[in-house]
C-alpha cells in the first residue's frame, strides 16, 4: 500500500522544503491506509468496518523533500494481535529514503 503527494509551495517550510509536520501527516495516513486495509481484507460485504486509531507514530528524517518532488509512502504491517496493529515504513522521493516511520494502532471499532 503506497500513498503519495506532490510537496507544493503550500507544503514549504520557509526554506523550500515540506514541512515536517506534512510529513508526519503523510506518514501517518501512509501507515493508516495499510492498517486499514490489513484490518478489513477478509470482511464480509454486509460487515462493518475495523477502523483503528493512531495512539503512536515515530518518524525520522533522514532527507530532503523539495518543492515540486514527488514523495510517497512504503508501509509494511510487522504484526497483529487482536486490538494492535504494529506498522512501519518508509517516505521516498524516487529511490531516496526521506523519512523512515513506525507506529501503533488500536482498533477502536
Amino acid at each position: 500500500m503506497s500513498v503519495g503527494m506532490i510537496c507544493q509551495g503550500r507544503h514549504d517550510n520557509g526554506n523550500g522544503a515540506m514541512h515536517g509536520g506534512m510529513i508526519c501527516t503523510l506518514a501517518d495516513i501512509g501507515l493508516g491506509k495499510a492498517v486499514r486495509l490489513l484490518r478489513n481484507r477478509d470482511r464480509p460485504p454486509d460487515a462493518a468496518v475495523t477502523i483503528s486509531a493512531t495512539i503512536q507514530l515515530d518518524v525520522s528524517f533522514c532527507g530532503r523533500i523539495g518543492v515540486g518532488d514527488f514523495v510517497c509512502t512504503q508501509a509494511i504491517i510487522k504484526s497483529m494481535s487482536r486490538s494492535l496493529t504494529f506498522a512501519q515504513g518508509e517516505l521516498r522521493v524516487g529511490d531516496r529514503t526521506v523519512a523512515t516511520m513506525q507506529g501503533v494502532f488500536k482498533v477502536i471499532r
